[in-house]
């Protein structure tokens, strides 16, 4: 009988630990203000102020003024002071909290497109023609692919795009890829857009963190 008991203390230990752990992976544990730029954790951030209905813009990874003034009516909302607009040790505490009782402790995954450039590799004239393309992701699952597309803009007023080709589909969402222009794929008016797996059902939503970019 003591046996059994300590094996149940030790399942239950270790479930309280992995649920400890999994949780302490999603939650928000660096502070941030004003002017930061170009991190996962601000990302996270802003998908959880948006999910709040406090942020209503994209997640764009730049801590600007709208994104303070979202922090400061979500301190204003939990009665923290001052309401600063920094994300500092009592809102991150708070902002867990709710997180975590609304469970999207789990930031919605998203994916900005950083650059697609030209090959500078000019040892070899036969790879003068190769384009690559590089992307960011925040809260995107482990082995999961994305897709990669070419695009070409047809209207700037409103901006509308059409599909030229699906460059990959399902490609390992590795940061970059190069692939080479078909005949007829050239011109100012090419862009790439990088979007999530259509095979796999995201636990949360996931979205684009940017607007197809040009072709360089």
């Amino acid at each position: 009988m003591k046996k059994v008991l300590l094996y149940i203390s030790l399942c239950a230990a270790s479930f309280l630990t992995l649920f400890s752990y999994a949780y302490a992976a999603n939650s928000f544990n660096v502070s941030l203000g004003y002017g930061a730029s170009q991190t996962n954790e601000i990302i996270n951030l802003q998908n959880f102020l948006i999910s709040q209905g406090l942020l209503h813009t994209s997640a764009t990874g730049r801590y600007l003024s709208l994104t303070k003034k979202a922090v400061a009516d979500f301190q204003s909302a939990h009665g923290i002071s001052p309401v600063s607009g920094y994300f500092g040790p009592l809102t991150r505490a708070a902002a867990n909290s709710v997180a975590l009782a609304s469970g999207t402790s789990e930031p919605a995954a998203t994916i900005t497109v950083q650059s697609v450039t030209s090959e500078t590799n000019e040892s070899a004239a036969i790879l003068s023609n190769v384009k690559t393309v590089r992307w960011q992701t925040s809260g995107y699952p482990n082995g999961v692919g994305v897709n990669i597309n070419l695009l070409r803009k047809v209207s700037d007023s409103p901006k509308r795009f059409v599909l030229v080709r699906n460059l990959f589909t399902n490609v390992p969402n590795d940061n970059q890829k190069s692939w080479t222009p078909q005949d007829g794929e050239t011109g100012s008016d090419l862009y790439i857009e990088v979007t999530c797996s259509t095979t796999y059902k995201f636990s949360g939503n996931c979205q684009l963190g940017s607007e197809p970019i040009k072709v360089n």
